[in-house]
């Protein structure tokens, strides 16, 4: 279970696989928003595991975090493809202070034109989000031929001239290149003030 879930209140139902008793704040405030997400059963609201961070994120996105007691932390978006495909995310209080828009512009740049061999259409944002995992989120074929089909299948849009790409990210260090334009390992970390100047 995740570590947060239980500290907003969240709690394994002890009967029923992967579904969650609901804190009634979350409660009050979800069902005015979607109400289908939740279910009562013996006087508990409860909510499949699945759901969980869908309705953390409504209720964030409805301006509601504070009434549900969902604690929230702004997090960096760099997207290409017009919006279509999100390269990585990050809590901004993991980015190193030595970060600047600058290496964050060269970073999607990066991102972009190895994905889609140019660079239009990119975007990078910062929005506040439900602090449910903490985690940095970088797309999967820049770091694993998980499921990567071989080049004779003639169906992968990631293999170019028989090369795949996702060999080529781990050959490129793509996570690395991530690691150090964001500056990840300094101790002192950026002003998120700092990404709007």
């Amino acid at each position: 279970m995740n570590k947060i879930w239980s500290e907003i209140g969240f709690v394994a139902h002890p009967t029923m696989e992967s579904f969650f008793t609901v804190p009634d704040r979350i409660v009050n405030v979800g069902e005015e928003i979607c109400p289908s997400f939740f279910t009562k059963i013996d006087d508990l609201h409860v909510i499949e595991e699945v759901f969980i961070e869908h309705i953390l994120d409504f209720i964030v996105i409805s301006g509601r975090a504070e009434d549900a007691g969902i604690p929230t932390e702004l997090q960096l978006v760099l997207e290409g493809d017009w919006g279509g495909v999100t390269y990585v995310t990050v809590p901004v209080r993991l980015i190193g202070a030595n970060a600047s828009i600058k290496n964050i512009s060269k970073l999607l740049k990066l991102l972009d034109a190895f994905d889609n061999g140019e660079s239009e259409g990119t975007s990078w944002y910062t929005e506040d989000v439900a602090r449910v995992t903490g985690e940095i989120y970088v797309l999967e074929r820049f770091h694993t031929n998980w499921n990567d089909p071989s080049p004779e299948s003639g169906g992968c849009h990631y293999c170019t001239g028989g090369v795949h790409r996702r060999e080529d990210a781990r050959v490129l260090g793509i996570t690395a290149v991530i690691t150090q334009l964001l500056d990840f390992n300094n101790p002192q970390k950026i002003d998120p003030g700092e990404l709007f100047t």
